[in-house]
C-alpha cells in the first residue's frame, strides 16, 4: 500500500470514529434526557401519592451537547390540607452529561409562598436576583448532598430579607451509623449582608453582616408537617450538634458551639458555650427595646465584665461562657438574659 493510500485509509478510520463517538453520545445524551423527565413524572407521582397537589405545564426538553434541560413554567405546588402552596412562575431542570449524578435547579425570578400558621394565613413573595440551588444523588437513587450557590435575594411579607448571599451545603449519609453518633447529614451555611426590613426597628439593629453554621443532624427527618416529623426525630434522639455559629449583628459578635434539641413542647434546648464581644452595648439595646429589666441589666454587665478577657486581635473584651436555652429563656451562666420567641410549627 502507497503511503497516500495508508494516509487515505487513516483518515477514512479517523472520520469513522469521530462519526461514531458522535452517534454514541448523541445516544447517550437522549437517554439522560429520557431518564430525566422520567426522574420528573415519578417524583410528581410520589409526591402526588403523599397527598401533595402539583400542576406545571412541561416546556419540552432543551440545552447543548454538555447540558441536558427540562424546563417547567407556571409550577403550582400545594400541600397536603393546604398547609401550605408554592408558586413558581418557571423553573429550569439541569443535568451536566458529564456527571449526570448532580441535579441543578435554576428557578425564575419570582416566586409566591402561602403558608398558614396557627389559623392564620400569610403570603410571602420572593424576588431571585441569581443564584441555584440542587442535589446530588447515587447510583441507588438515594440523595447524596443537597447545595445552594451564590444565591442573592429578596423576600417579602411577614419577614421581610434581603440577601446579599448565601452559600449552603449539606452532605448527606444514607444509612446513619450508630458509630459516628447517627449522623444523618453534616451542614454547613454562610450568610453575608442580610438586612431585614420586617420586623422592623429589631434592638440590635436590622443589618447582620454574617452568619457562620457547620452542624451535624444526629437522626434522621422523616418527610411531612414539621410539627409531626420533629416530634419523631426528637422522640428517637434527635439533635443538632453545633460545630460553630458564628453572627455579627450590629454591635454583638457572637461565636459558639452546642447541642441543640427540642422539649416536649417542640421549643428550642440549647447547652453549649460561647464567645461574645459588644455585650454591654447589645444588652442597652435590649433594655432600650424592653426585652431586658434594667436592673437584670446591670448584673449582667457586671458578671460578663467579669468573665471578659482583652482580644488577642486589640478588638473588645471577649467573654467566654456557658450559653443555654431552657423554659423559654436565653440564659448566660445563670443569669437570665432574654426571653425567646415561641416558635409555632405548622
Amino acid at each position: 500500500m502507497s503511503r497516500r493510500s495508508l494516509k487515505i485509509a487513516w483518515l477514512t478510520v479517523a472520520v469513522l470514529l469521530i462519526l461514531a463517538l458522535q452517534v454514541g453520545y448523541a445516544c447517550y445524551r437522549g437517554y439522560v434526557a429520557q431518564q430525566l423527565g422520567l426522574n420528573v413524572n415519578n417524583w410528581i407521582l410520589a409526591r402526588t401519592a403523599e397527598g401533595y397537589s402539583i400542576d406545571a405545564d412541561f416546556a419540552g426538553e432543551s440545552g447543548n451537547w454538555l447540558t441536558v434541560s427540562q424546563s417547567l413554567d407556571n409550577i403550582i405546588i400545594t400541600a397536603p390540607r393546604e398547609d401550605w402552596e408554592l408558586k413558581v412562575a418557571g423553573l429550569s431542570i439541569n443535568v451536566d452529561t458529564t456527571n449526570p449524578f448532580k441535579v441543578t435547579f435554576v428557578p425564575a425570578p419570582t416566586l409566591e409562598l402561602r403558608y398558614t400558621m396557627a389559623d392564620d394565613e400569610y403570603r410571602m413573595t420572593g424576588a431571585i436576583r441569581r443564584g441555584n440551588l440542587g442535589f446530588t444523588y447515587g447510583t441507588d437513587g438515594q440523595a447524596r448532598s443537597i447545595f445552594i450557590q451564590d444565591f442573592s435575594g429578596k423576600v417579602s411579607g411577614p419577614i421581610g430579607l434581603n440577601i446579599g448571599l448565601l452559600q449552603a451545603d449539606a452532605q448527606i449519609e444514607s444509612v446513619p451509623s450508630a458509630a459516628d453518633g447517627g449522623k444523618s447529614v453534616d451542614l454547613i451555611v454562610a450568610l453575608h449582608d442580610l438586612s431585614i426590613s420586617e420586623p422592623a426597628n429589631l434592638p440590635l439593629g436590622n443589618y447582620i453582616s454574617r452568619i457562620d453554621l457547620a452542624a451535624a443532624v444526629e437522626g434522621t427527618l422523616q418527610p411531612g408537617r414539621p410539627s409531626e416529623s420533629l416530634a419523631i426525630w426528637r422522640d428517637a434522639g434527635g439533635v443538632l450538634q453545633i460545630q460553630r455559629f458564628a453572627v455579627d449583628w450590629g454591635p454583638l459578635a457572637v461565636t459558639a458551639e452546642g447541642t441543640l434539641a427540642l422539649d416536649s413542647q417542640m421549643q428550642p434546648l440549647f447547652a453549649g458555650t460561647a464567645t461574645v464581644r459588644g455585650y454591654s452595648e447589645a444588652i442597652d439595646a435590649l433594655v432600650q427595646a424592653g426585652m431586658m429589666d434594667p436592673g437584670g441589666a446591670t448584673g449582667a454587665k457586671i458578671a460578663l465584665a467579669a468573665m471578659a478577657k482583652p482580644a488577642d486581635d486589640g478588638g473588645p473584651p471577649a467573654a467566654k461562657l456557658p450559653l443555654t436555652i431552657q423554659d423559654g429563656f436565653l440564659y448566660i451562666g445563670p443569669l437570665k438574659l432574654a426571653q425567646m420567641p415561641r416558635i409555632v410549627w405548622q
